[in-house]
């Protein structure tokens, strides 16, 4: 039987990480959903507390905690879409899952006039009416700025858009370029310990920064969301079929029962998520493919910064020190989180944990990356820095070998061009224009 319970894991470090969920009552719990298992540490104890007040007792297979919130599934909420709906006069046929976000859900489509394969997102109703989330206009920016930049490629286009209306509202829907897999995907499915090869990685941020110099050069956006599960893998069109975009694939759906606890009156079907993943182990099928940066929900154009509807931006364990400080932030921030990312993608894991107290988060920055400069001490407000002679002072080699047991070596070139994008202040930090001449990506 499943019940909602509090999940709270600790790994022995203060800033313990507390996860809503269904878990299976009286048996023994399996860590599926992969932010979760990262923060474990070997000494971590989970320990489930049924959350008061809540009855409710339902049978659910184990991909379910991976899939969107179904509680969301309420006026200005998702929008119930289904494998076989077509949208836009018929013009596109749903036939699969490919993901979903705080956002919004993302479904494979048949584009019946163009005979594509194609991916649309659909938004929350929230999402559609909010002032402050325009992605329809940065997807337009970036269709019209420059094609013929080196990175104009590398950042996922908006094909078109349309509007739904639904039980939960009305629902922007975005149809954009189809795309095999997202690096997550890739890093658990095809690699040990979930680590890319130096070489893949190589590839991956050669084509984010091309990516990055175009939205910040050509187009003045900053993208702030800059992650694994934004960056997504693809193909030569007329590959896809090969790639088994033709194909369809039968969804696996589950059905929850009607949960009025929540608002919750009718019962809400969730379905399984499916990204097609190719053989990545030669180094050569790297060459075929190529890398886009998806997803600008939270982007903000670089001279409209105290416009932005948060200052708090970039996912925590990817939240620069700049930020973290409250010292101002600009477009280093997507180079920060290029950086973060890059380790994550060699080490299988975070450079920092995902979910933290946000007090302690910059304590672990010094922790790893040594004290930060007075430049940026004096820009932030914030004077003391909470338990900070309590961590005990590394460096990014120990923290990486730490992490690894000592598994991993790595090229002093790599080292060094990952430090430059993991330098503490944001002015000193590597651009997107150095970096692309760094020798370890020529």
């Amino acid at each position: 039987m499943l019940s909602q319970v509090y999940l709270t894991i600790s790994n022995g470090q203060q800033g313990g990480c507390r996860e809503e969920m269904w878990l299976i009552a009286g048996a023994r719990i399996a860590i599926t959903r992969p932010q979760l298992a990262r923060y474990m540490a070997s000494s971590a104890t989970v320990s489930v507390i049924p959350k008061a007040g809540l009855g409710t007792t339902v049978y659910a297979p184990s991909w379910v905690l991976e899939e969107e919130d179904r509680k969301r599934y309420i006026p200005g909420g998702y929008h119930p879409a289904r494998v076989g709906d077509s949208y836009a006069d018929k013009r596109y046929s749903i036939t699969g899952k490919l993901g979903w976000g705080e956002y919004s859900t993302v479904w494979r489509a048949r584009d019946n006039q163009a005979g594509i394969d194609v991916a649309i997102k659909i938004m929350t109703d929230e999402a559609t009416h909010a002032p402050q989330l325009c992605e329809l206009e940065f997807f337009n920016h970036l269709c019209r700025q420059n094609p013929s930049h080196v990175g104009y490629p590398h950042v996922l286009h908006l094909t078109d858009s349309f509007s739904i209306d639904g039980p939960h509202g009305r629902h922007l829907c975005v149809v954009m370029e189809m795309a095999l897999c997202n690096l997550l995907s890739i890093a658990q499915q095809s690699f040990d310990e979930c680590r890319i090869p130096e070489f893949g990685a190589k590839r991956v941020i050669r084509d984010v920064l091309c990516a990055l110099d175009y939205v910040h050069s050509e187009c003045n956006i900053i993208h702030t969301d800059v992650k694994i599960t934004n960056v997504v893998m693809t193909a030569p069109l007329e590959e896809m079929p090969k790639a088994g975009w033709g194909a369809f694939f039968p969804a696996e759906l589950y059905t929850f029962p009607a949960f009025p606890e929540y608002n919750i009156n009718a019962p809400v079907t969730i379905t399984k998520s499916i990204q097609m993943v190719p053989d990545l182990n030669d180094p050569k099928a790297w060459l075929m493919h190529s890398f886009k940066l998806i997803d600008f929900g939270v982007a903000c154009y670089a001279d409209k910064i105290d416009q932005h509807f948060t200052q708090d931006v970039c996912p925590v364990g990817l939240r620069p020190p700049e930020v973290a400080l409250r010292a101002g932030w600009g477009k280093p921030v997507d180079i920060w989180s290029v950086g973060c990312m890059l380790y994550g993608m060699l080490v299988g894991k975070p450079l920092f944990p995902a979910w933290c107290d946000l007090s302690l988060l910059p304590v672990y920055q010094l922790q790893a990356l040594g004290e930060f400069p007075a430049s940026l001490r004096n820009r932030s407000p914030i004077r003391s820095l909470r338990d900070k002679d309590a961590f005990p002072k590394k460096s990014l080699e120990i923290w990486m070998e730490e992490q690894t047991g000592g598994t991993l070596t790595l090229t002093s070139d790599c080292m060094h061009f990952m430090r430059r994008m993991l330098t503490l202040e944001p002015n000193e930090r590597a651009s997107v224009e150095e970096l692309l001449r760094h020798p370890w990506l020529n």
